[in-house]
């Protein structure tokens, strides 16, 4: 009797170390969500997970009568938790792989934009040479800031390396073309926001 009570007892405890997000996590995932029968009646599921993490904890569950509508409400869930969220099944397909494919394309169209606003305040004409050579000027330099910093994350002398880089910047621009004011003298500096490096100059 003895023996039983000591079983149950050890059960209770161990069952109480489970944290909500682990009972969530070993009693409900994406398979058994495709079969609940609280969402019998929308054909059409979905899973959202972050872009740069997609493994982690909690994923997004989506249900609708149209794919799209189940991709949206997966999306709405995942963004409860992450800013990068993209779709990564459609009902039992994995589209992941398309899903990051088009993500970072759009991320990359966007990046380009921000560095052809940056050239385009500091003079530079729009669809000219020159402009494309600024915006991959403040690329380059971001991106040489960015392997600065990995490099030297452990030294002093990244700050020395970032102020080079920044300074070959600001002469490479004024070679390419002089700005629209002649007489403003811009300078370039860096920031770091959420681990994103941004040069900026003005």
């Amino acid at each position: 009797m003895q023996k039983i009570f000591s079983i149950i007892f050890i059960s209770i405890f161990l069952s109480s170390c489970y944290s909500p997000i682990d009972t969530f996590v070993r009693g409900y995932n994406y398979d058994i969500f495709l079969k609940d029968p609280k969402y019998a009646s929308f054909p059409y599921k979905a899973k959202a997970v972050s872009a740069r993490q997609p493994n982690a904890f909690p994923s997004g569950y989506g249900a609708g009568h149209t794919q799209s509508s189940a991709n949206r409400n997966a999306l709405n869930k995942c963004q409860e938790n992450f800013s990068d969220c993209i779709i990564a099944k459609e009902g039992y397909v994995y589209v992941l792989d398309k899903s990051l494919a088009d993500f970072n394309q759009a991320k990359s169209l966007s990046t380009m934009d921000t560095y052809i606003s940056k050239c385009e305040y500091l003079g530079f004409k729009k669809q000219t040479p020159e402009l494309g050579q600024c915006a991959m000027k403040f690329y380059e330099t971001e991106q040489a800031i960015l392997l600065s910093k990995k490099n030297n994350s452990s030294s002093s002398s990244g700050g020395g390396n970032n102020a080079a880089n920044l300074l070959l910047l600001q002469q490479s621009l004024k070679m390419l073309s002089p700005p629209a004011n002649q007489n403003r003298n811009f300078s370039c500096v860096y920031n770091t926001v959420g681990g994103i490096v941004g040069v900026n100059c003005n």
